[in-house]
């Protein structure tokens, strides 16, 4: 069929902030490497969503941006929306026609990467399940390209001659959207009291990082015995900044947040203790957390 996208091509679609769009990504690749697949980015979601914009631009990825052309004729093509695997036999019957696959809910779905390509797939992939097997590739594709401005390579520098702890503490439209904080909530501060003395018990040097979208609030908020820098040096377009230098300390307090995980999870260290929110989700059911939270991060 005239027009067809290539049969080893993978689509991911990016949607939300960076912390999503890193996971968007490194299941997207992961699946690439384990077809030795052709990996694209769908960013139409950003054509009209203004909150957000793609953020991905700063790593060196292995990917194609995918052009409006490239968009047209996966849409030209005939769609088959994946919702089972019962109907894996029907869409093979189709091989040259791109299989649409959209994330049916928060946890593992070990039936990924059996989909058939052409793949093109839409969701959260919120776990390390699917990309975990690729890791190192993901630590150093997931490296910004540019070195360190000035004011930051001074937090590198303080962050490396302690026993750093990353916080992070999530706001923004988790606190001021009624909406988004029935869905999310925002995690108590005893939780944080709680992560700090856990490893203010285990560390000599403890030295506190604090990130977080909401400045004002956490220096008002925030008061431990040990020493404490209020992180400042980024703006929202430079949030990726911000979870480089998460990764650089050795141990994490992370919230509710896809951003602080990220920041844990690039921490290449295989001491690190990474302290993570028992509950994810404000309304989830049941252990919303267990496929988001690795296995060797503590929960509390």
């Amino acid at each position: 069929m005239e027009g067809l996208p290539n049969v080893s091509t993978i689509t991911v679609k990016l949607m939300g902030g960076l912390g999503n769009q890193l996971f968007q990504y490194a299941t997207g690749r992961a699946l690439a490497l384990h077809h030795r697949a052709r990996l694209q980015l769908d960013l139409s979601f950003f054509d009209t969503y203004e909150l957000r914009h793609f953020e991905l631009g700063v790593y060196p990825l292995t990917a194609k941006i995918a052009s409006r052309q490239d968009l047209a004729r996966l849409r030209e093509t005939p769609p088959h929306r994946h919702i089972g695997r019962f109907q894996w036999a029907k869409l093979r019957r189709h091989q040259q026609s791109v299989h649409f696959h959209v994330e049916s809910s928060p946890y593992f779905d070990p039936g990924l990467n059996k989909l058939p390509l052409p793949l093109h797939i839409e969701g959260y992939w919120q776990s390390e399940k699917y990309f975990l097997d690729c890791r190192r590739i993901l630590l150093a594709e997931l490296s910004p390209k540019l070195p360190l401005e000035p004011e930051n390579a001074a937090i590198a520098n303080k962050i490396s001659s302690t026993d750093s702890i990353s916080l992070h503490v999530r706001r923004g439209d988790y606190a001021s959207n009624e909406v988004v904080n029935r869905v999310h909530g925002i995690v108590p501060l005893d939780y944080y009291r709680r992560a700090v003395s856990l490893l203010e018990a285990r560390l000599a040097n403890p030295h506190i990082f604090v990130f977080s979208d909401d400045h004002e609030w956490v220096q008002e908020n925030l008061h431990f015995s040990a020493p404490m820098t209020f992180v400042k040096t980024n703006n929202s377009d430079r949030g990726f900044r911000d979870i480089q230098l998460q990764s650089m300390c050795r141990h994490h307090i992370t919230a509710n947040s896809s951003f602080s995980w990220w920041g844990a999870w690039l921490n290449p260290r295989r001491d690190k203790v990474v302290i993570a929110p028992t509950h994810w989700l404000a309304d989830a059911a049941g252990d919303d957390s267990r496929d988001r939270v690795p296995e060797s991060w503590l929960r509390m």
